[in-house]
């Protein structure tokens, strides 16, 4: 027999409180990823956006901004880019380090050659340390120390992250799974390996600050969330604006400063998927967002080229209240 169903729409997302700064601005992204920006949206949202004058400040500033958070309130932070190959996270790297904060770099192809030899070094120590498909808690534990220890000694170019998922990995492993049966126990192993899916226990991370793609971050959540290049080319996908901007000569520069959509209809269905991009990465924080932009960007023949303010920060509803390094209180003994 068939089903009385009803079609619900859910106006608001339950983890965020109607009066959530977050949540208004999760609320606008969701509107605009539904409509494809032009229905209006009911919310008024504001957003704090950080501007840097090269790529390079870029990444400094977001480090500055992430550790200057994470040192003074609770909970972790997340900078969150569109692409693994983001100039801006090699000025966030290299300004964490310098500055010896630890982070996780999470920005890692988990379909690349060296995840899968990583991942198979951890299945041939499972199998050599178990049989009859079970093993208990305790060996459990014991096997993921000799997978870290192991792990040291190669010469993965991330291994430091994979490190730290593997003690993430333990602790999950204590504070989910400590009741279920051996069987269960050996499977949950298995499967986490051989499915490369061992990023979903980023969640119990002891690094205050994570580096990681937004198409990583799915079904994760942190206190604060910073997404980087918030220009053309950087969030929109520089293949999606090439495709906009020059071929279909879908979007129009406003003051010279800012990018906006002429006509979405216009627009490939590329379109879409960035607006679904964005509403992941906004909705991957609780309590604060901030967008970062760089006033020029590096092309990919090697030229410094003026930026312009991503579309996307155009959505109805958004309002973006602008800081700069000068007028930030950072206070934190940051070395420049």
């Amino acid at each position: 027999s068939q089903l009385n169903t009803v079609h619900m729409d859910l106006l608001m997302s339950h983890r965020f409180e109607a009066d959530s700064p977050v949540g208004k601005i999760e609320r606008c992204a969701r509107i605009a990823a539904r409509s494809h920006i032009s229905e209006p949206s009911s919310e008024t949202a504001e957003a704090p956006i950080l501007i840097a004058d090269s790529e390079d400040l870029e990444g400094a500033l977001v480090a500055r901004l992430a550790n200057h958070i994470a040192s003074s309130s609770d909970g972790g932070v997340a900078v969150l880019f569109r692409a693994r190959s983001s100039k801006s996270a090699d000025g966030v790297r290299h300004a964490l380090t310098a500055n010896g904060v630890a982070y996780f770099d999470g920005l890692f192809d988990e379909n690349g050659a060296e995840f899968a030899s990583f991942n198979e070094l951890c299945l041939e120590l499972l199998e050599k340390q178990t049989c009859n498909g079970s093993i208990t808690s305790r060996k459990a534990g014991c096997l993921i120390d000799e997978m870290i220890a192991t792990t040291r000694s190669a010469t993965f170019s991330f291994v430091e992250a994979y490190v730290l998922l593997l003690n993430a990995f333990k602790r999950q492993l204590s504070a989910e799974f400590r009741s279920i049966d051996s069987a269960e126990r050996y499977d949950l192993l298995y499967r986490t390996f051989s499915d490369r899916s061992l990023r979903n226990a980023a969640a119990y991370l002891d690094t205050r600050v994570s580096l990681m793609t937004v198409h990583a971050a799915k079904g994760l959540e942190w206190s604060t969330v910073i997404i980087p290049d918030m220009h053309q080319y950087g969030f929109p996908s520089g293949r999606f604006c090439y495709e906009c901007a020059v071929k279909s000569k879908a979007s129009y520069t406003v003051d010279l400063k800012h990018c906006l959509i002429r006509n979405s209809s216009e627009l490939s269905p590329g379109y879409e998927d960035e607006l679904n991009t964005f509403y992941v990465a906004v909705s991957r924080a609780r309590e604060r967002l901030y967008f970062v932009v760089s006033h020029s960007r590096i092309t990919t023949a090697n030229q410094s080229n003026n930026t312009l303010m991503s579309c996307l920060l155009s959505i109805s509803g958004l309002k973006l209240r602008y800081f700069d390094d000068v007028r930030y209180a950072w206070n934190d003994g940051w070395k420049s």
